[in-house]
């Protein structure tokens, strides 16, 4: 979207008249309209592990746009709940493993057994990536990467 604006330069002794200034095309982005990411995100219930033992049950709590504007990354959720749903993918060594779209909840767990089918390798690094979606809308997305030991 583009908006027309007109930047009217001042000193403390003067001002540029509004009306001499021709208008500046702006064109933004929308980042406004994108739906918040995930906050509070753990796997295992740990923030930034480097290793995790057994299962990996990834959770994260919901942020809301509308809401309050400066939130604390361990905070609850937010009133409002998630604007869309999330997409969630796993990524092995670099390589997307899978893709889980249409999660409404707030947890996913990748389980031991299913790390072992998709690479048997467990010294390699696991990525789990959380993007929330609303429609055509895609925000940022949040991603830990740790290793799934024994």
């Amino acid at each position: 979207m583009s908006v027309n604006i007109k930047l009217a330069p001042y000193s403390l002794t003067a001002e540029v008249p509004i009306a001499s200034l021709s208008p500046v095309s702006v064109t933004y982005a929308s980042r406004a309209q994108l739906p918040y990411p995930p906050g509070n995100v753990r796997v295992n219930g740990a923030a930034f592990p480097s290793t995790t033992s057994g299962d990996a049950v990834i959770t994260w709590n919901h942020r809301y746009r509308l809401g309050p504007f400066i939130v604390a990354q361990d905070a609850a959720d937010v009133a409002g709940g998630p604007e869309g749903n999330y997409t969630l993918v796993i990524v092995i060594n670099g390589v997307t493993i899978r893709t889980v779209t249409g999660i409404t909840g707030k947890t996913y767990t990748y389980t031991r057994a299913q790390r072992l089918i998709d690479n048997s390798n467990a010294s390699l690094p696991t990525s789990i990536t959380i993007t929330p979606v609303n429609g055509s809308l895609v925000g940022t997305p949040r991603t830990l990467t740790f290793v799934m030991g024994p």
